[in-house]
């Protein structure tokens, strides 16, 4: 088994900003939540990102130098570089990292003989291996349309943050006691299907850069509902049509993409704002109060600047 230099290791983590966790830290979060598992996560990253990576420690030559290389790349990588990189090199035995929980020491052990052939072989069956089952599941599952927050902003997490909202609301909501009217602007919030982003996603689809035109089905979308996510956000709404089946509304302040980013991180807002109900109530209302506060004063800057 290979080991790194453990003083060196720690002093890397000893002077490390205190806000950040240091790589020690990072991979005891992931050895605890056993997070090095085959998921879609992993497999995204093996068809987009392990690649570059695997191109980036391609210059070593020499076993150790390689591990070297990969423990210099990981150190300052976010989790969810890690999570799958060490889930790639685990699942072919080809390098591992790990701490025995041994506080500012990391271990690593590889495969005898460890050559850069060996990684890229393991790469190539394992995108081959990825790409199957990918095509395998779009025989079973409809294709979704990648996030809008991909399309403009580049988040990635907005799914799992809706999914995670769900399931905290479900968790908390007998202790929450929301009103019915609550719950139900809550409910058009979180829906994906017939509620706030849906109807904003289809609006930017047929955005023509001139008019940013909201259109719903009134049976399953409310218009109060919408009205109150604009006035709270200083949005002007206007009304262009009512039918049995279709609906449309003009927002005329919305013209421009960073209007548009704006809308939507309002909504993302509005997510978070969901979120802190799964505190205490105290700590809730203390946080609610907060929120309301500091937006009155964010709100009365943007209308008096519009």
């Amino acid at each position: 088994m290979a080991k790194f230099d453990k003083d060196k290791i720690h002093d890397r983590n000893v002077n490390a900003k205190n806000t950040y966790p240091n790589l020690f830290q990072k991979l005891t979060v992931l050895e605890d939540s056993k997070s090095f598992v085959d998921d879609k996560e992993y497999k995204k990253f093996v068809s987009k990102n392990l690649k570059n990576i695997i191109d980036k420690c391609s210059a070593s030559i020499k076993e150790d130098a390689i591990v070297e290389s990969y423990y210099n790349l990981i150190e300052n990588s976010d989790y969810l570089t890690i999570r799958c990189l060490l889930t790639f090199l685990k699942k072919y035995s080809l390098i591992d990292f790990y701490t025995y929980y041994f506080p500012g020491r990391i271990y690593s052990s590889h495969k005898k003989g460890l050559t850069q052939q060996d990684i890229l072989a393991a790469y190539e069956k394992e995108l081959a291996y990825v790409n199957e089952i990918t095509e395998d599941e779009s025989k079973n599952t409809k294709i979704t349309k990648p996030t809008i927050f991909e399309r403009i902003n580049k988040y990635t997490t907005i799914e799992e943050r809706q999914a995670h909202i769900h399931e905290l609301k479900e968790n908390y909501e007998d202790s929450l006691r929301l009103t019915d009217e609550e719950n139900a602007y809550n409910n058009f919030i979180l829906n994906t299907k017939n509620g706030l982003y849906r109807v904003l996603e289809n609006a930017l689809y047929k955005f023509n850069g001139k008019k940013f035109i909201l259109e719903y089905n009134p049976l399953k979308v409310s218009f109060n509902y919408i009205k109150e996510f604009c006035d709270k956000y200083g949005i002007v709404i206007k009304m262009i049509e009512r039918g049995e089946a279709l609906s449309k509304d003009y927002l005329p302040n919305v013209k421009t993409i960073t209007d548009i980013r704006n809308l939507f991180s309002y909504f993302f807002m509005e997510l978070q704002q969901i979120e802190y109900f799964s505190k205490a109530q105290e700590k809730l209302w203390e946080e609610h109060n907060e929120f309301v506060n500091n937006n009155k004063e964010w709100l009365k800057e943007r209308k008096v600047s519009r």
